[in-house]
């Protein structure tokens, strides 16, 4: 061969410091993949599982102090009760509010319409006993709280929960 041997050694050497360059941006490029799809499970789903974890904390919340306030006879143990609801309505509707704000897929925007829809209805429900039970007319409010209002909020924790679930997988 007419090829010295200063030559075939600078050939292999750049031969094999081209495929390091390779490998090493080959490595890069698999960082900066792992690090971005760590910054979705970090910086965003598990976000948006502590906001869901704080909606159905202040769900189950405002659902303990209804029944709480069925089991009450004093008026003033009641509107000590209700007092809370509020404050819990509060947490829920900032931690909504911000959940909103973060980047979703089509199914995560399928959930927060289907949890609005169903706030509206579990609040709706829980206004409506409250307000029997303010008007002394505690037969129809525990029929209503057992027919419609314990329901209605159990369906809203499970689709809470199942958006929790689908932040998890």
């Amino acid at each position: 061969s007419n090829l010295t041997v200063r030559t075939r050694l600078i050939a292999s050497y750049v031969l094999l410091f081209s495929i390091l360059v390779i490998i090493a941006a080959t490595g890069f490029y698999g960082l900066r993949v792992a690090n971005q799809a760590m910054h979705q499970v970090v910086d965003i789903n598990v976000r948006k599982m502590a906001l869901l974890e704080d909606m159905s904390d202040s769900v189950h919340s405002v659902a303990r102090v209804v029944r709480t306030v069925a089991l009450l006879e004093r008026p003033e143990d009641r509107a000590d009760q209700e007092k809370k609801i509020p404050l819990y309505r509060k947490k829920y509707d900032d931690a909504f509010a911000e959940l909103r704000k973060m980047p979703m897929d089509a199914k995560g925007k399928l959930f927060i319409s289907e949890i609005e829809k169903q706030t509206t209805t579990a609040r709706l429900l829980n206004n409506q006993f409250l307000d029997l039970e303010l008007k002394g007319n505690k037969e129809a409010a525990l029929k209503l709280l057992m027919a419609e209002s314990i329901p209605a909020n159990t369906h809203w924790l499970d689709i809470l929960h199942e958006y929790i679930q689908l932040q998890r997988d």
